[in-house]
């Protein structure tokens, strides 16, 4: 009777690091009573196909060294056949279950078949297998009985032939090793070629390690064809990976599985996650609104950082619903601003489940609540009625204006034959964004309809109804950080959809926002980074210039670079007539521009302007025209106020701590939980900082006895106003040395 010694034999050798740890690898564990369940493929047709796999996977460990010396000859491979036939020759004894089959699997690899668990029979008492059979996976006969007479919409391929290779172990006592009673090695079908073995499902195996990269290259947004051609290069061709592309798609399902995120549990699992979010974030805010039996409708969120943004860069707002990110396929609508880099900053993210005025109505009131009530200067969103009518409703202080991308996209299908007409497309172009004035704009709208007969066209009178909200001559004096579109929800909406597939869960949505919004904020401090010192400058030793460059970040720099150098091509046409006027007015003419004639106003004084293009207004950029008055005055310097703080380096700095931004809320602003972790963190913060000054140490103690008897008195108040009032009335000092803490 042979007896394999784990320790110094073969079992050793090739099973190595997955033996320790893996018992799921090839199969179940011991005592499984199911095994495979995939007994009709030999091995897959359609491993290459970049299509969602077969649930059931199987998580296996890695193949055996000696598939790599298939290649070395029939003589080696003769020599390895018979020395798995001696390990698994009839009275062997090995000491685990794994073993066996680990070993049985290693040696069907190297022969071309598959291997699938068979029976087994049990101890009674106890339940612990006895019995256990290993088939060829082409056992058995193919099931071709139909279900109550319909004809399958898919059948799959059976490579079974009633095939009689297997092997049997069987074990006296729960405390004997396993002996092999039974192994019959001849197959009734052709088995696989060397090249094509690893393609067998018995041979298939995937490491723990190679399953979670992975999952953290899919978390990334790398895609699984490519996280699979990585590892294909990596190994050094499929053949060598372990697994199939196909077991790459069973394995992320069956994580997707796992984590059971469904209808109300994805929604209870959600608001467990914005739950732990408020409770280390102070000023964390969210809301829900719930439908009458209960399931979330509508969501919002937003952290303390999109709060401290929106203090700064809330002016200007960008509002666009995107769809199929999620498999609930709920209203997507995240909520935009462009700050001191001119690129996207979040302000906050709604969930909408469905596309009525109320909802949006909804959304936007809980976004001004969240930020303190404070509305944006202007407000950007596409011409969907629901979302006009809310923001009409909400922002009344905001200038709502239509995205002009989208009208030019819906447009086309209205113009007609006028879409080949350049001279109707130069005025509509001008009645959308060269008009300087209401009067222009009538004047060019009147000339249009006239000139193409379309005073009846519904659509182009829908437009003349509403273009307060889309031509420039009604906005000019409004700011607008040079936006003229919601591109910039349009560039969010994209990469959501790339972070985000239509089967998301709500869960994965709000990770993905999450790992998206955590980026961009590490490349706007990156920019903070690269924004010290002076930018490099095309013009040397200007003086303005070098002015904006000490101020202003470099994207805006440019910008200002850009209208300085452009100034050369504008010529002054006329001189104001009397210089010694307070207020200067100058005619300047572009050669590069078929604008006409443009008026510069400037203070002799303060040597504030303004130009009739209006640059300034709305963009915060001084424009050539007013660039080349300066000139002319050989002023070196612009006023302060012409450089808007929010394109400033330094705006960040003006930030005021989260500490400040929970005092000016109120201590009723939150619930239970943040307020005492809150107030927890600032004392225990105030004692560790004067735990070492014995004055101070002194104050703190009789400041604490003194609250208590303060609230513990006031029983007929609210705690929470008690706290306050307390807070002033008895320590103020101590009260302001936690805020400026």
């Amino acid at each position: 009777m042979n007896n394999i010694d784990l320790n110094n034999s073969y079992a050793t050798e090739t099973f190595g690091e997955s033996f320790n740890g893996d018992v799921n690898s090839r199969g179940s564990e011991e005592g499984d009573p199911h095994g495979y369940t995939d007994t009709d493929s030999l091995f897959d047709r359609n491993a290459d196909d970049d299509v969602e796999g077969d649930a059931d996977a199987d998580t296996e460990t890695e193949i055996c060294e000696s598939q790599a010396n298939l290649n070395d000859g029939i003589d080696s491979f003769e020599s390895l056949k018979k020395s798995f036939e001696m390990k698994l020759a009839v009275g062997t004894e090995i000491d685990i279950l794994y073993a066996v089959h680990k070993l049985y699997c290693d040696y069907a690899a190297v022969m071309g078949f598959s291997v699938r668990k068979g029976n087994q029979e049990y101890f009674n008492p106890p339940d612990d297998v006895r019995m256990k059979m290993y088939h060829c996976s082409c056992a058995g006969t193919a099931d071709n009985k139909s279900s109550k007479g319909r004809i399958a919409a898919y059948k799959k391929q059976s490579y079974r032939s009633n095939c009689e290779a297997k092997l049997r172990v069987v074990r006296d006592d729960i405390e004997t090793p396993w002996r092999i009673t039974l192994f019959v090695k001849q197959h009734n079908h052709e088995l696989v070629n060397p090249r094509q073995t690893y393609l067998l499902r018995s041979a298939r195996n995937m490491s723990r390690q190679k399953k979670q990269l992975l999952i953290s290259m899919r978390a990334s947004g790398i895609g699984v064809s490519k996280a699979y051609r990585f590892l294909e290069d990596e190994a050094g061709g499929r053949e060598n990976i372990g697994f199939i592309r196909k077991d790459v798609y069973n394995a992320l399902n069956s994580e997707n599985r796992n984590m059971s995120k469904v209808d109300n549990g994805d929604a209870n699992k959600l608001l467990d996650i914005l739950t732990d979010r408020g409770m280390s974030d102070p000023s964390f805010f969210w809301k829900v609104k719930l439908s009458d039996d209960g399931r979330l409708e509508n969501l919002f969120f937003r952290d303390t950082r999109c709060l401290i943004d929106y203090q700064h860069f809330g002016d200007v707002l960008s509002v666009d619903a995107t769809y199929k990110t999620n498999k609930y396929d709920l209203i997507c609508v995240p909520l935009i601003g462009i700050n001191h880099h001119r690129t996207n900053v979040m302000f906050g993210l709604g969930f909408l489940s469905n596309e009525k005025t109320e909802s949006y109505e909804w959304l936007f009131s809980t976004f001004l609540q969240a930020m303190y009530h404070k509305e944006p200067a202007i407000v950007f969103s596409d011409q969907d009625m629901a979302i006009m009518n809310a923001v009409d409703y909400t922002f009344r202080q905001a200038s709502h204006r239509l995205c002009q991308w989208h009208i030019n996209k819906n447009a086309v299908k209205h113009f007609g034959k006028l879409n080949q007409d350049k001279h109707f497309k130069n005025l509509w172009y001008k009645c959308m964004n060269g008009c300087e004035s209401e009067d222009q704009f009538d004047s060019c709208w009147t000339r249009m309809i006239e000139e193409h007969n379309l005073s009846e066209n519904k659509w182009f009178c829908t437009m003349h109804n509403l273009r307060k909200r889309w031509s420039s001559a009604f906005t000019c004096d409004k700011f607008s950080g040079g936006l003229h579109a919601t591109s910039r929800s349009e560039v969010t909406n994209k990469v959501l959809k790339e972070l985000c597939s239509t089967t998301s869960t709500l869960h994965d949505f709000v990770i993905g926002f999450e790992r998206m919004q955590k980026s961009w904020r590490t490349r706007e401090h990156e920019e903070d980074a690269l924004c010290r010192g002076m930018p490099g400058m095309l013009v040397q030793r200007a003086s303005i210039l070098q002015q904006v460059g000490e101020v202003c970040t470099r994207s805006v720099f440019k910008l200002f670079e850009f209208e300085s150098v452009h100034c050369i091509s504008v010529d002054l046409t006329e001189e104001p007539p009397d210089l010694n006027a307070e207020t200067l007015e100058f005619k300047l003419s572009s050669r590069t521009s078929m604008t006409g004639i443009r008026v510069v106003k400037i203070n002799q004084f303060t040597k504030f302007g303004s130009c009739s293009c209006h640059l300034w207004e709305t963009d915060g950029i001084i424009c050539r025209h007013l660039f080349r008055v300066y000139l002319h005055f050989n002023q070196h310097r612009i006023p302060d106020a012409m450089l808007l703080n929010r394109w400033r380096k330094d705006s960040k700095q003006r930030i005021a701590l989260c500490d400040k931004l929970f005092d000016s809320a109120g201590p009723n602003r939150f619930n239970n939980t943040v307020f005492v972790n809150h107030n927890t963190k600032r004392v225990h913060d105030l004692l560790t900082e004067y735990k070492d000054d014995s004055s101070c140490r002194a104050m703190i103690h009789e400041s604490i006895t003194k609250l208590i008897d303060a609230v513990q008195s006031s029983s007929g108040q609210r705690m929470d106003n008690t706290m306050d009032t307390g807070v002033e009335q008895c320590f103020p000092a101590i009260h302001h040395a936690a805020i400026n803490h």
